[in-house]
């Protein structure tokens, strides 16, 4: 009875030991895994596809930067261009005034009134004024606002 148990056991033996000597089924792996250039191939493609579309990004904000810039130049420059005008306007009306108060030939109301004008209007630190006061100072006539020439919107007229 011996016998029969080792044979048997043998036969055992050998049918596992065929088990482990057949192909076994490879494990399976979701993918290859990436090597370095495989990587840097990707990482270039990346970068590169990033720059291509931040630059139409890019250009449009700097089209748009300079729009603005150019915008505020402009409107500067229209703001300056006024403030010229104004000051020439002004310059002309004072010489207006000038011109009536040293005219001779006018009459002294018209004379008073220049006088007046350049003594109320001008700034402070203006030698017209000073002179203007002066002069009305010498004719004994006093600036008065009640008695202003101006129709009410600071419109003087000679």
């Amino acid at each position: 009875m011996e016998t029969y148990d080792v044979e048997q056991r043998i036969a055992q033996l050998e049918a596992e030991l065929g088990e482990l000597r057949a192909a076994r089924p490879k494990a399976e792996r979701p993918r290859a895994l990436p090597t370095p250039e495989r990587r840097r191939r990707w990482s270039t493609v990346l970068a590169l596809s990033l720059f291509a579309t931040s630059l139409p990004v890019a250009t449009w904000l700097h089209i748009g930067a300079r729009e603005e810039a150019t915008q505020a130049a402009r409107k500067s420059e229209q703001r300056h261009e006024r403030n010229l005008q104004l000051a020439a306007y002004r310059q002309e009306r004072t010489m207006r005034f000038v011109d009536a108060a040293l005219d001779e030939d006018a009459s002294v109301a018209e004379r008073e009134v220049a006088l007046r004008f350049l003594a109320e209007e001008l700034g402070d630190k203006s030698l017209v004024r000073k002179w203007a006061r002066k002069q009305l100072k010498r004719v004994k006539v006093e600036p008065a606002a009640s008695s202003s020439p101006c129709d009410g919107r600071r419109n003087w007229h000679p």
